[in-house]
């Protein structure tokens, strides 16, 4: 017997929904690769895993030391697999039918000595979201009848996670995830009955996110907080053909349903009272900003679990060679440095007048912090005598504003529509650009810096008219290069600024992250006199950024009919140490690697392991089991795929430590 349970809701917000089987299906060629001799640990035929489902593995010490794992037959079959360690014989067990798309590989939770939930949908075929839940024994072949939840919609997906505050020792109570119409994200939460193995819908589906339109996917996973409330982690973007590829990160407090984010500061909703929700796209500022247009692309993989900072798996690639497609991450990096702190208004420091200053034309970059939210403006840096001279500041909103000023009637000022994205208690840089002469008129440009090395144009990259040129220039005789020197009490920390010329050649800079605590005057390896004003200090300080990594190129795709369908990075769960795993293809579609990178700490170089050396088989979409123990990454062993998603055949395979 299959239960149904209808979930019927209604959002004003629900515009534009797509029919049933509107996800495109790409023409290609159908890859198929052979491999006479197995080479790997394990292998469960005819099984494939994809992305966007979580959990996909576990590890369990009881009843008996195994790790379990969810995937989909090349007939749609859902299985619930199995690898006993001491043993070392797998298994699998099909719980139910889905189309065939590995799109509907499942979900599957499992904890030692609680019952076990799995659930698949059929990719945007559909409204509906099947699940079955384990009995207490433990055993695979053991399942209650199927739980049938209808969104409404077409739907796909679905990732797990348990609320332990609003679980004990009777039941598990559960959020999911589960993507709606293509563009936008539910969570409904649920709890089961550890001895009925009943399954009780305690809030309905709602919607939580949207991407307005553009195909949307999330990756979640928790941060394993050692104290405080339970956190989710959200990493947000879209299918590598929509027509954008930001992405962006979120926090949900799994306790009181807030969902914030330290990329947008401003961000305030709540998924439980559904307050502020659904949270557009439109509304965040992305951690990872739009790749320059059409003729590149993004692929997001995963976000990382905690304890360990948050950090996210991509690929960034150009459409036209998506073979060549990097691997990246991006990581939230906590640290101890050097800085110039600013304890009172009007703190900061001030570097002598020199005649290469003059310039019409110029570039300022700062990177700073603020321990406390400003309330108001906030000049990073000026050049400013007798009234006369310009201001970049940034406000409390974060958007930026740049005045000039000569005389004492002549003033031009701009103010960036947009916000620049982070929050003010990271490390982030601060720059702008202005020209005097573009195309007959003066105009102000605007940048940040997340990562500490590339800069962002903030908008279209455009910038803001100042007026004709010539109207405003702003080149101030004698007047000094100013950094901070009119901020908030106790907020600014910084580490460095610098003044550039048209060619960005540097005029004069500092690196307080180099300098002895309490200095008060000293000049820099260029020759240039600074002095630190009253109510700042050079002193140790610490900070957040977040920092880029690169682990080279991905290599060849599994599907020529979708080409951003390119290997895979994933990380450990929970993730205690600076850990990636990887798979990569040679340019000859000819062999896979699996690879792992470690590194101490952040300031340290990572070391390759190359876990697989050698595969004629295509590996792809690594996944590290929820506590892994022997086995510390499965993979997807494709014998053949495409020309779409709904031709595939594989197995997992597996990594075991020596």
């Amino acid at each position: 017997m299959i239960k149904l349970l209808s979930i019927l809701f209604v959002f004003s917000s629900l515009v534009s929904f797509a029919q049933p089987g509107s996800y495109p299906v790409l023409a290609g060629t159908n890859y198929t690769w052979t491999q006479p001799v197995q080479d790997h640990d394990i292998n469960v035929a005819d099984a494939v895993s994809e992305w966007w489902m979580h959990p996909i593995a576990t590890y369990e010490a009881l009843p008996y030391k195994r790790t379990l794992f969810g995937a989909i037959g090349s007939d749609g079959a859902i299985y619930a697999c199995e690898y006993t360690h001491l043993s070392k014989q797998t298994k699998k067990f099909q719980v139910g039918k889905a189309i065939v798309d590995d799109h509907c590989a499942p979900a599957f939770y499992a904890a030692s000595g609680r019952r076990s939930v799995i659930a698949w949908a059929n990719h945007n075929k559909d409204h509906l979201i099947h699940y079955r839940v384990g009995e207490l024994s433990g055993d695979i072949t053991a399942w209650e009848t199927e739980t049938i939840i209808d969104l409404g919609n077409v739907a796909s997906y679905a990732q797990i996670h348990r609320l332990n505050a609003e679980s004990d020792t009777t039941q598990d109570t559960f959020i999911v995830f589960n993507r709606l119409n293509n563009h936008q994200w539910t969570a409904m939460t649920f709890s089961v009955n550890q001895a009925t193995g009943a399954f009780t819908v305690t809030r309905p589906p709602r919607i939580i996110l949207s991407g307005n339109n553009k195909q949307t996917y999330i990756t979640t996973a928790d941060a394993f907080n050692a104290t405080g409330n339970q956190v989710i982690r959200i990493a947000m973007g879209f299918n590598p053909e929509a027509t954008s590829h930001s992405v962006y990160y979120l926090e949900l407090d799994a306790v009181t349903g807030a969902l914030t984010s330290p990329v947008t500061s401003t961000l305030s909703a709540n998924i439980y009272t559904q307050t502020s929700t659904p949270v557009s796209d439109n509304s965040l500022s992305a951690l990872i900003p739009d790749n320059s247009g059409d003729a590149e692309s993004r692929r997001l993989y995963y976000v990382r679990s905690g304890p360990a900072e948050p950090a996210i798996a991509y690929l960034d690639y150009s459409k036209s060679t998506p073979m060549k497609g990097t691997y990246k991450t991006i990581s939230k990096a906590s640290a101890t440095f050097k800085a110039l702190a600013i304890g009172t208004p009007k703190g900061g420091a001030v570097a002598a007048y020199k005649r290469a200053m003059n310039m019409s034309d110029f570039e300022v970059r700062t990177k700073c912090s603020f321990s406390v939210t400003p309330t108001t403006s906030t000049t990073l840096a000026s050049r400013v005598v007798g009234g006369e001279g310009w201001w970049f500041e940034l406000l409390a909103n974060r958007t930026v504003k740049f005045t000039c000023r000569t005389g004492s009637s002549t003033m031009k000022t701009v103010t960036t529509k947009a916000a620049i994205p982070g929050s003010f208690s990271a490390m982030i840089g601060y720059g702008f650009k202005y020209r005097d002469d573009v195309a007959g008129l003066a105009r102000a440009y605007f940048q940040y810096c997340l990562d500490g090395t590339n800069w962002i144009d903030l908008g279209n990259g455009s910038g803001s008219s100042m007026g004709s040129t010539g109207t405003i220039i702003p080149i101030t005789s004698d007047a000094p290069f100013v950094v901070l020197g009119g901020v908030e009490s106790t907020t600014a920390i910084i580490q460095t600024a610098q003044l550039l010329d048209f060619n960005q050649v540097v005029v004069t800079s500092v690196d307080f992250t180099t300098l002895a605590s309490g200095l008060t005057r000293f000049t820099t390896p260029s020759g240039d006199s600074w002095t630190v004003t009253s109510g700042a200090s050079i002193t140790t300080a610490s900070g957040n950024s977040w920092l880029i990594n690169t682990f080279g190129i991905a290599g060849q795709g599994f599907s020529s009919g979708l080409p951003s369908y390119i290997g895979g990075m994933n990380f450990p769960t929970p993730c205690y140490d600076d850990i990636v795993y990887l798979t990569r293809r040679n340019s000859t579609n000819t062999n896979s690697t699996l690879e792992r990178y470690t590194r101490p700490d952040i300031n340290s170089t990572y070391t390759q392991s190359i876990l697989i050396p050698t595969s004629a088989l295509y590996l792809a979409r690594p996944y590290s089991p929820i506590g892994a123990n022997v086995i510390p990454v499965l993979y997807v062993e494709l014998t053949s795929y495409g020309p779409s998603y709904t031709t595939y055949s594989g197995a997992i395979g597996a990594y075991t430590e020596p």
